[in-house]
């Protein structure tokens, strides 16, 4: 076979996508969001506030009662163990904090590292939300449940827009 008919057979190569943005997140990009959002979400501050009314009930006046102060500390350490919980985590699997790049269109996302290649369908996440500094992709139901966090800073303007308008398939 001649190279002209082997180069009439082949398909170009696709051009990059204006729909890809690079990013890497630092460890504490990934630990504090994730934290503030389990102290802060709304089951967790009743239970954490009713935890700390038990510990005071237990406490009594002119005595040092050991259970009320453990009861009282426990919404403390319950933070600071899941805070280690992702730390370790992420020691255990440093391509999190790999740079990455994602590519999206009205089918899905594509998250592509150095390790790892994942692509999901948009019907798979369930919903988006965000904060000042990043978008979320949740994979399920739960709130704090599993889901990818994108900093909004990746994005210029134009690939902000084609994104959100891509995500609005999503049941928020």
């Amino acid at each position: 076979m001649m190279l002209s008919e082997l180069l009439q057979g082949m398909q170009p190569l696709p051009l990059p996508s204006n729909n890809t943005v690079n990013y890497q997140l630092s460890r504490q990009q990934i630990v504090w969001p994730w934290v503030r959002r389990r102290i802060l979400r709304p089951s967790s501050i009743i239970a954490n506030a009713f935890i700390i009314v038990v510990g005071i009930c237990l406490g009594t006046p002119g005595q040092v009662n050991y259970l009320g102060w453990f009861f009282a500390a426990t919404p403390l350490l319950v933070t600071f163990f899941y805070y280690r919980i992702i730390n370790r985590t992420i020691d255990q699997n440093p391509e999190i904090t790999e740079p990455r790049s994602m590519t999206f269109d009205s089918e899905g996302v594509v998250f592509v590292t150095a390790s790892t290649r994942s692509e999901l369908m948009w019907n798979r996440i369930k919903r988006l939300t965000e904060n000042k500094d990043f978008y979320f992709l949740h994979l399920d139901t739960h709130t704090l449940g599993r889901a990818v966090t994108i900093p909004k800073s990746a994005f210029n303007p134009e690939q902000r827009e084609n994104f959100l308008s891509s995500t609005r398939a999503i049941a928020s």
